[in-house]
């Protein structure tokens, strides 16, 4: 017991049991199934995708930069934008991917991709409402943002998992977690890009499930090698062996190799970011901790 509580989980789990003894709970409420969506995705946003071309960059390099950033719902757009543009580390990255990017009148990966001049694709999640009127406020959803031509994308819904150690009844955002898929063009030849988000709250055995989920229909669609996966894997343990093990299984390294690096901005670190290649060598992987305007870290890897 006193092993199991030096873990992350040990330290929610209280947390949880706390909000659940301050909180009223509807009576219909078990912890134990998976919750259903307050908003669930619009059957017509459920696998639509919307995309955006870009202009022709004429290069012949010889390594891509990859990003992934979790941008906080885009509370602050007008700074990830001018950090997209000015910070050093990010304006010569060529596939961003990105969680947690909002829709409402404006979607925000177009916008950024309207900036910089470069493809898009965006696929819905779920939507989020307002906690108290129950109103629609915009879709959420994952974004891929890339400087070469998009020539195919595609969304994968995860399975919804059961057993969470979150008791928070007033979660609309769990389930409906997804991974979008994109094929590009790029100067090292076509490749997938694959950006995940996956369900948080949920204990390694259960998250195991949906990175399986994931890896097999990857495996069903016979990816190129030439392959990354990347996103917000919401590991809370740090390098939290059974999604790596599963990922591994199928050929991809992570980049941090089993190195520990905090990625989320929470007092407690946590690993809850990862970039995984397969067919491509990884160099100059990084953390930038001094980009603030998320409550995640964005990384970035160059691949070759």
């Amino acid at each position: 017991m006193a092993k199991k509580f030096k873990t992350f989980e040990g330290f929610w789990i209280l947390k949880s049991f706390w909000h659940t003894l301050t909180h009223s709970m509807p009576k219909d409420y078990d912890p134990f199934k998976p919750l259903k969506n307050k908003a669930p995705v619009p059957k017509s946003h459920f696998y639509k995708i919307e995309t955006g071309k870009g202009k022709k960059f004429n290069e012949n390099k010889q390594t891509l930069k990859i990003c992934t950033w979790n941008i906080f719902y885009g509370k602050y757009k007008n700074e990830i934008i001018k950090e997209i543009k000015t910070n050093k580390e990010l304006k010569d990255v060529d596939v961003f991917l990105f969680q947690e990017v909002p829709r409402k009148k404006t979607n925000l990966a177009k916008e950024i991709a309207k900036n910089l001049g470069y493809y898009y694709s965006y696929g819905v999640m779920s939507v989020k409402i307002n906690q108290k009127t129950g109103k629609r406020i915009d879709d959420l959803g994952n974004a891929i943002v890339s400087k070469y031509p998009i020539i195919a994308s595609k969304i994968l819904r995860l399975k919804n998992v059961k057993a969470r150690w979150d008791f928070d009844p007033y979660d609309n955002q769990f389930g409906n977690r997804m991974a979008l898929i994109s094929k590009i063009s790029t100067p090292l030849g076509k490749a997938n890009f694959v950006n995940v988000h996956m369900d948080t709250h949920v204990f390694q055995k259960k998250r195991k499930q949906q990175a399986e989920d994931l890896m097999k229909q990857l495996s069903d669609m016979k990816l190129v090698i030439k392959s990354v996966i990347a996103g917000d894997f919401n590991t809370f343990q740090y390098k939290e062996k059974k999604v790596r093990k599963v990922m591994q299984h199928d050929g991809y390294k992570n980049v941090f190799d089993t190195h520990f690096k905090k990625t989320y901005s929470f007092q407690i670190p946590m690993h809850t970011d990862h970039i995984y290649v397969r067919g491509f060598n990884h160099i100059n992987q990084k953390v930038l901790k001094n980009v603030k305007c998320s409550d995640h870290y964005p990384i970035t890897v160059e691949i070759n």
